[in-house]
């Protein structure tokens, strides 16, 4: 056990980092390459920006993005890099990528989201209330749950967007809002294919065509059952832009 007080770390002190009041980004270092590093960076600096408006964060772009050029130039292998703005301080938590697996099973969650002041770019480090519902679903034997909103729209998982393959070969994912995070996959996934942003029910999730999910760490994700209601992988569209995107968008990031 290790103990921490701010006699011994200062940082302990921080009022910010107490209430919660951080934000943060993760992104692959894959291949010898960051995936989607500047568009990463504009969303981190922006929250920034929005939550210490006196640091001027928006400003130190270029600075930021040559320590970590640099911090990672004689690294192979893949890594998981957070980065996290508190207040005037940046760090970084780099650590070897852990794959997970490709196909899940969704179920819906228990509680519901409801709009707040939170914008779309800003992410925060608080998930303590999608970590009770992962593990309720793995209690159930489900991977992942999806929240709904007060009009029965499905808003994103956990930590990941949604994307739907509709019945009638629409494929569309939720508006952005403050209950729904402007992923950075999303974003290329919307710049590559053809995505309406539309309001989703359940009944569109049930009757699905396909269902995949998003993640910048954990990549693009097929649904392999919602509800206990099973979907099929084999020859999917899934597996085409897997090929052409690849599985964390390796294949379209320059």
């Amino acid at each position: 056990m290790k103990i921490l007080d701010n006699d011994n770390n200062q940082f302990l002190a921080n009022s910010s980092l107490l209430k919660g009041e951080q934000v943060f980004t993760s992104l692959l270092f894959f291949e010898g390459k960051f995936l989607f590093l500047s568009d990463h960076l504009d969303r981190l600096l922006k929250g920034a920006a929005f939550l210490f408006t006196q640091y001027h964060w928006e400003s130190h772009k270029i600075e930021i993005e040559e320590y970590l050029l640099q911090k990672m130039k004689n690294h192979s292998g893949n890594y998981y890099c957070r980065l996290t703005i508190v207040d005037d301080y940046f760090f970084v938590i780099v650590k070897e990528h852990q794959p997970v697996e490709t196909s899940i099973k969704l179920i819906k969650a228990v509680q519901v989201k409801t709009p707040n002041l939170r914008p779309s770019f800003l992410k925060l480090g608080q998930y303590a209330d999608s970590f009770l519902e992962l593990k309720r679903a793995q209690e159930m034997g489900a991977d992942e749950i999806v929240f709904f909103d007060q009009d029965h729209f499905a808003t994103e998982t956990s930590t990941s967007n949604i994307f739907v393959l509709l019945q009638s070969g629409k494929f569309v994912t939720p508006y952005l809002s403050s209950m729904v995070l402007g992923g950075i996959l999303r974003s290329q996934l919307c710049k590559s294919l053809t995505v309406e942003e539309a309001n989703i029910t359940e009944e569109d999730l049930v009757l699905a065509r396909e269902i995949w999910i998003t993640n910048s760490i954990k990549g693009i994700r097929f649904i392999s059952s919602y509800q206990d209601q099973p979907m099929t992988f084999e020859n999917s569209f899934f597996q085409t832009v897997l090929e052409k995107f690849g599985r964390y968008g390796e294949k379209n990031c320059e």
